[in-house]
């Protein structure tokens, strides 16, 4: 066992190689309100995986409002979208949709410009008509 302070004791398995990691089957009591993680689909690297989650009180860095990171959205974020488990929501829901839709429209301006360049004014056509 390793004193963990998110999580207190957690389990570790040691191998005849020497070389040590969390155990997956290990079970932790879940504090109220908390979702269980999946630490085998995690990307924890040297850091400890998530046992648990649990929502969390941020400030958007953008516009400054507070938000809740939810469970259920650092679990997409970790076990679904494979992110890093060191990162976190720094906007709120409403700055990142916003911030995935200026680099949308930013994606399809380039796009455009390249195919503006281009010799075949065909496939600028094309692109406009789509």
């Amino acid at each position: 066992m390793v004193e963990v302070p998110r999580f207190g004791l957690v389990r570790v398995r040691t191998f005849p190689s020497g070389h040590s990691s969390f155990d997956p089957t290990f079970r932790p009591k879940l504090p109220k309100g908390a979702i269980r993680g999946d630490i085998e689909r995690q990307t924890f690297g040297c850091d400890v995986p998530y046992y648990w989650y649990q929502d969390s009180e941020r400030t958007c860095v953008q516009c400054e409002t507070a938000f809740v990171f939810t469970a259920r959205e650092q679990k997409y974020w970790y076990e679904t979208l494979q992110f890093n488990i060191a990162s976190t929501a720094v906007r709120c829901p409403t700055c990142r949709a916003r911030r995935r839709s200026q680099r949308a429209i930013r994606a399809r301006w380039e796009a455009a410009a390249r195919l503006a360049a281009s010799p075949s004014a065909d496939e600028l056509l094309e692109y406009c008509a789509a």
